[in-house]
Formats: structure tokens, C-alpha cells, sequence
């Protein structure tokens, strides 16, 4: 692409839109990147890995239950002529998978041997991220990015200040490290979903929801795209988050908080760089092609790939000559095999960052089934590698099969978006 049209890109929407979610992940950003240092201060290496095994759980069940309806959504949105009973659809459906999916979690943390109470908290967390989450993709489709940065901003505050709060407030915090970190999540997801739809909460909006009755073509239509799309999340959910389960098998929460720490930093980071230009991307590139307006499809897809490399390019020069102060001095980690982490996980997590962009046409086509088969490649990759080197060398190999599984599946797509 020409430097003449690079230019006169600078005022579309992608650049817009973009701009807004750089500048409205500042604060999460900064948020999600300095509050594993600080957590790991406060409550040290082992709680920081027992309450990211418990999270990821969490947000590995709200990706399954609401990330496909989202997705649907985000697909359809904009083919729809009568869009509000369309949302009110979606609206009813998350609402049921809520009923349904929440006394299941409620039992298997009792049988996971949680007091009724944390697991009560859970659950709580669990519906108001899914109803977050929602609300942020209906607000995407809608391209209304100033509301997404503006909830997203308070939500991170919130969560953060929150538990820093209850913290200091209670003298024996180390008793209930996790329900005050918990209690974090919930009065941040609570009011980033306030500031998004706070009308969504209401008596009257609660009865029109379950008023209205599901549109059965619609109800299969959501099936048919959004059941792959489900499986493919939660499958790639489990590539990025499933060796802390076997770290835990065979090592202990101590390593699991060292190589949660180290992940979530970098995949945070990552995801504060390349997070923006996604999010503006995918909207735009749905409402192009159900215009048909293929050329500009087309156009959008390389730009954003060569802005992708570019960003990655900057980065990985200062990351390499600093990483033993991001993990020592930073991070406030000792163990020695920390710093082995960071050139595959930060190498994985550019290449996750691209698949997902890169695996967009399949996304359009509705080839939802080859995106399925190849994440369950990337897992199956990823995760007998964990069973067969973790026990032998320890947290590094659990970096190493991740990067192997996400540069898998992008070749994966490569291939296949080339094919079709």
C-alpha cells in the first residue's frame, strides 16, 4: 500500500474508531497491566495463582455462554430491519443462558469445596461480566466506540480502587484475599454495565425482555453460526489459560502465580496494542461486506495487517533488552526461569493478536467449522505438550507449547482463508 493511501485513510472511521480505543485503553491498560505486580505484592505468588486459575474459569464460562451470542450478534446486527425486537431477541436469549448456566456453577464450585458464600460471589461476578461483555458488542455493532471507552474506563477503576479499598479497610486481609479480589470484579463489571445500559437493569426493561417471544428463524439462525463460534471460543480460551490447570497438577499454586504473572502481563500488553485496531476493524468490515463493498473489505484487511506488524516490530526490540526488569524489578519475581518465559509468550501473544484478525474472512464466510477444527488442532498441540514437558522442565514448556499451538493455528488460517 502506497504512502498516498495510507494518508487518505487518515480521517475513515477505522482511524477514528481506533484512536477513541487506544486512547480508552489507556487507563484498562494501565490498570490490567500494573495490578499483577501489586497483587502478587499484596497477596503473594501463591494466592495471585490460585485466584487466576478461578478467574480464568470464570471468564472461560462467560466466553462460552455470552461470546457467542455476542459474536452473532455483531454478524447479524446490521442485516436486520427491525434491529430493537432483533436485540431484544438476543437480549432474552443471554438472559435464559444466565438461568440456566448459574445454578450448574453455583454447585460445582460447593463440590470444588467453596464455602456457599464465595461461590455465591462468583456467580454473581459471572453474570454481571457476561451482561458486561454483551452490552460492549452491542454498543461495537452499533459502532458507538465513545460509550465502550468511557465504560470500560470506569470499570477498571473501579475494580482496582475497589479492591485496594477493602484491602485497607480490613486488618486480617489475607483470610479473604480472594473475596476481595473478587469483590473487585463485581463492582467493576456492576458499574461498567451501568454506564453502558443502565435502563438495562430496570422492572420494565426485565419484562419486556422475557415478553417477547424468540423468533424461531432467528433462534436458528444464531445456532447454526454461533454454536461453532462457541466451541471455537472456549476452545481457544483453553489453549491460552489450560496450562495453568496442568501447572497446578503437577507443580503447585507458587508457579502457577510465577507463570500467570508473567502471561497475563504480556498478553495484557498485547492486547492494549492491539486490541484498538481490532475492535474498530471488525464492526467496519461486517457493515462492508453485507454492502457488498468487497474492495474496501479488502483494503481494510491489508492496512490493518501491516499496522499490526509495524506495532509488533516497535516492541519487541525494548522488550528484549528489559525483560529482566520486568520480571525482577517490575513484576517483583526471583525465580530464575521467569525471564525464560518472556520471548515465547510475548512472541505467542503477537501471533493470537494476528490469527484473530487474520482468520476474519472465515469469519465472514461463515466458515466457522474450519475456524473450530483448527483451534482444536492448536489445542490438542498445546495441551499434550504441557502433559508430556511440564513435569520434565517446569513452567518454561508451558510457554514454549503455547507458542507452538497459536503458530499452528495461524498458519492454519493462512492456508485456508488463501483456499477459500
Amino acid at each position: 500500500m502506497s504512502f498516498m493511501n495510507i494518508r487518505s485513510l487518515k480521517n475513515n472511521k477505522l482511524i477514528t474508531d481506533s484512536a477513541y480505543y487506544y486512547v480508552g485503553k489507556i487507563i484498562p491498560g494501565l490498570v490490567g497491566l500494573f495490578s499483577v505486580p501489586v497483587f502478587i505484592r499484596l497477596f503473594g505468588n501463591a494466592v495471585y495463582g490460585e485466584y487466576s486459575l478461578l478467574i480464568s474459569t470464570v471468564l472461560l464460562s462467560g466466553t462460552f455462554l455470552s461470546g457467542w451470542i455476542s459474536q452473532t450478534y455483531i454478524r447479524f446486527y446490521t442485516q436486520k430491519n427491525d434491529k430493537v425486537l432483533y436485540t431484544f431477541f438476543t437480549y432474552k436469549i443471554l438472559m435464559l443462558c444466565n438461568i440456566i448456566f448459574i445454578p450448574i456453577m453455583f454447585v460445582g464450585l460447593i463440590l470444588f469445596k467453596y464455602s456457599w458464600q464465595f461461590s455465591l460471589l462468583l456467580t454473581v461476578v459471572f453474570f454481571f461480566l457476561t451482561v458486561f461483555s454483551f452490552l460492549s458488542e452491542e454498543k461495537r455493532a452499533k459502532l458507538k466506540s465513545k460509550n465502550i471507552v468511557l465504560a470500560d474506563t470506569v470499570r477498571a477503576l473501579s475494580y482496582i480502587l475497589s479492591i485496594l479499598m477493602f484491602y485497607f479497610l480490613f486488618s486480617d486481609n489475607s483470610k479473604i484475599a480472594l473475596i476481595i479480589l473478587f469483590s473487585g470484579n463485581l463492582i467493576g463489571y456492576f458499574t461498567g454495565s451501568l454506564i453502558l445500559k443502565s435502563k438495562f437493569f430496570g422492572i420494565s426493561n426485565i419484562v419486556s425482555i422475557f415478553k417477547h417471544q424468540v423468533s424461531k428463524p432467528v433462534f436458528k439462525e444464531m445456532l447454526n453460526y454461533g454454536l461453532p463460534i462457541a466451541l471455537w471460543m472456549i476452545t481457544a480460551y483453553l489453549l491460552n489459560i489450560s496450562d495453568r490447570y496442568i501447572i497446578k497438577y503437577y507443580l503447585n499454586f507458587e508457579n502457577v502465580g510465577v507463570y500467570s504473572a508473567v502471561y497475563d502481563v504480556f498478553y495484557k500488553f498485547m492486547t492494549f496494542a492491539f486490541m484498538p485496531l481490532l475492535m474498530a476493524f471488525q464492526p467496519l468490515i461486517i457493515k462492508f461486506y453485507n454492502e457488498g463493498n468487497f474492495e474496501k473489505v479488502k483494503r481494510y484487511y491489508r492496512y490493518t495487517i501491516l499496522l499490526l506488524l509495524l506495532v509488533f516490530i516497535c516492541l519487541i526490540i525494548p522488550v528484549m533488552l528489559f525483560k529482566e526488569i520486568i520480571v525482577v524489578n517490575f513484576l517483583n519475581i526471583n525465580e530464575k526461569n521467569a525471564v525464560k518465559l518472556i520471548l515465547p509468550i510475548f512472541i505467542g501473544s503477537f501471533i493470537w493478536n494476528l490469527s484473530m484478525f487474520v482468520h476474519k474472512p472465515l469469519e465472514l464466510k461463515q466458515k466457522t467449522k474450519l475456524m473450530f477444527y483448527g483451534v482444536l488442532g492448536a489445542f490438542i498441540i498445546n495441551f499434550t505438550g504441557n502433559i508430556v514437558f511440564i513435569p520434565k522442565f517446569g513452567i518454561v514448556a508451558a510457554a514454549y507449547t503455547t507458542l507452538a499451538g497459536t503458530l499452528f493455528y495461524l498458519l492454519f488460517v493462512i492456508f485456508n482463508v488463501r483456499k477459500n
